[in-house]
């Protein structure tokens, strides 16, 4: 723990030298460790404070209508998420049923979300997109293996209450039931993993519901192989393709890259690789004559050391490669895979 926290301490004072963000220096792409976990937001390139989260279909209902004005308009900055099968009535799913059924496993990882925004240079319009994220495999799900529920039971054991009291103390079920998880997830930390998403997206003038424009279109895959027991090979796709609307040009993004880690579930080295592409839609401009971009088909190295500040949050430093470049990275943070809790 005090490697860990020494680790942190650096990494932080490196972002301190060189202001820290989620985006790259220069506004270079990121490379991506784990597909967004609200797709929509993601596809708005917008956060909010609250996210709803309902869990039953009137619930769900509630937080939609809570989404629209008095006027029946989409209200701006409004993010709803759920898993879908929480809203069909009289459906459950047990937990030897997500071990046992690949179907089961996939519905309780399938989520969609919704959300708003303004829309970039009028005030009027709102952004809407809807997005679907889902887990297709995961190894490292400790709900999925025998072996940790074995464990598990063992450990609670030592639970078990002196007659003739028949209840277990809940504090001691908690305590070894989070001391098994994370002694799990420890040594899973690089298992194969594979994750998708997609969101699509809608410009509603006046915000009005009826009065929408196609917007176009974001996907994201990832998947993760382990290189023995300490690396782990990361690679992901995205994809984005956006049409012209008012006075902004239309495009199509696409990213592919990779990234090799070496270390622990605390810290580790990397190396990353990063190529991006932008085809801009200059409808006035023959496609001959449309200016080139330097980072078309371009790629990005970046090599450094990262340490785990918090669930699923890494803070990292090291140095960046393009063009003939070679400087140092800024301090930032990046999401990684989570395993999935249902």
């Amino acid at each position: 723990m005090k490697t860990l926290r020494r680790t942190a301490i650096v990494l932080c004072g490196a972002c301190l030298l060189a202001p820290c963000g989620l985006r790259a220096q220069d506004g270079a792409p990121e490379l991506l460790t784990a597909v967004p976990e609200t797709p929509a937001l993601a596809f708005l390139d917008a956060t909010t404070a609250r996210v709803l989260r309902p869990g039953s279909a009137r619930d769900f209902a509630l937080a939609l209508v809570s989404g629209t004005g008095e006027s029946g308009t989409a209200q701006h900055g409004f993010a709803v998420e759920t898993t879908p099968w929480f809203l069909l009535p009289g459906v459950s799913i047990d937990g030897r049923r997500y071990m046992e059924s690949r179907l089961a496993f996939l519905l309780t990882n399938l989520q969609l979300s919704i959300g708003t925004a303004r829309a970039e240079g009028d005030e009027a319009d709102t952004d809407l997109a809807l997005g679907l994220r889902l887990t297709l495999a995961d190894r490292g799900d400790p709900l999925r293996s025998a072996e940790f529920r074995g464990a598990l039971a063992d450990a609670l054991l030592d639970c078990a209450p002196a007659q003739p009291d028949p209840t277990p103390s809940d504090a001691c079920v908690s305590r070894e039931t989070e001391e098994a998880w994370e002694a799990w997830t420890a040594d899973h930390w690089n298992a194969a993993r594979l994750t998708a998403a997609a969101a699509w997206g809608a410009r509603l003038e006046e915000s009005e519901l009826d009065e929408r424009d196609y917007a176009g279109w974001k996907a994201w895959a990832i998947g993760a192989l382990p290189l023995g027991r300490r690396g782990e090979l990361i690679a992901q796709m995205a994809r984005e393709d956006r049409p012209g609307i008012d006075s902004l040009p239309g495009f199509t993004d696409w990213s592919v890259g990779a990234r090799a880690l070496v270390g622990s579930a605390k810290i580790n080295g990397f190396v990353e690789y990063l190529a991006v592409s932008r085809d801009i839609d200059h409808p006035d401009v023959p496609a001959e004559a449309e200016p080139s971009d330097p980072e078309d088909g371009g790629g990005l190295w970046s090599a450094g050391v990262e340490a785990r500040v918090a669930e699923g949050l890494w803070a990292s430093a090291g140095l960046r490669y393009q063009s003939g470049l070679t400087t140092p990275m800024k301090g930032r943070l990046r999401k990684s895979s989570s395993t999935s809790r249902p």
